[in-house]
C-alpha cells in the first residue's frame, strides 16, 4: 500500500461495473458497442477486464442478439476483424464473441497508470480475455 496499491474484491468490482453500464440507460444493446470507458488507475486491469466482460454479454444475450439492429452492428464488427486478419494473410472466420470482445477491447475500453508494467500486464490480460487461449491478434 505504499505505492498506493489496492485490491478490490471482485463482487464489489462486478457491481460498480454492473451499476455504472446500468446508469447509461441504454436500451439498445448494439450502443454498448459505442461507449468509451476510462480506467485513470488501470492497474492490472480488473475493472477493464469486467467491462469486457460485462458489455460483450449484454450485447450477445439472446433477447440482444435477435435484434436486427445488434445482429447487423455484430456482423459489422465481425467483418472487420476479418478484415484485418486478411490484410495479416490469414484466412480466420472469427466467430461474434471474439469480434465483439477485440471491437470493445480496441475502441471502448482505456487504462492509464503510472506503473507502465502494470498496463502491460492489463493490456495482456485483455487480449487473453478476448481472444482465449490462442487467436491470432490484428
Amino acid at each position: 500500500r505504499n505505492q498506493g496499491l489496492f485490491y478490490t474484491p471482485r463482487r464489489v468490482v462486478q457491481h460498480i461495473v454492473r451499476s455504472s453500464l446500468d446508469a447509461l440507460g441504454i436500451s439498445n444493446p448494439a450502443e454498448y458497442l459505442d461507449v468509451r470507458i476510462l480506467d485513470p488507475a488501470v492497474g492490472t486491469g480488473t475493472f477493464l477486464l469486467e467491462d469486457l466482460q460485462e458489455i460483450s454479454d449484454r450485447v450477445l444475450s439472446p433477447g440482444a442478439a435477435g435484434s436486427p439492429h445488434v445482429s447487423e452492428r455484430i456482423d459489422q464488427v465481425r467483418n472487420g476483424l476479418r478484415a484485418s486478419y486478411v490484410k495479416q494473410g490469414m484466412e480466420i472466420e472469427p466467430d461474434p464473441r471474439t469480434s465483439v470482445q477485440v471491437h470493445i477491447m480496441n475502441r471502448c475500453l482505456y487504462g492509464v497508470d503510472l506503473d507502465p508494467i502494470a498496463t502491460r500486464i492489463a493490456r495482456s490480460a485483455l487480449k487473453r480475455k478476448a481472444f482465449g487461449e490462442f487467436h491470432p491478434i490484428p
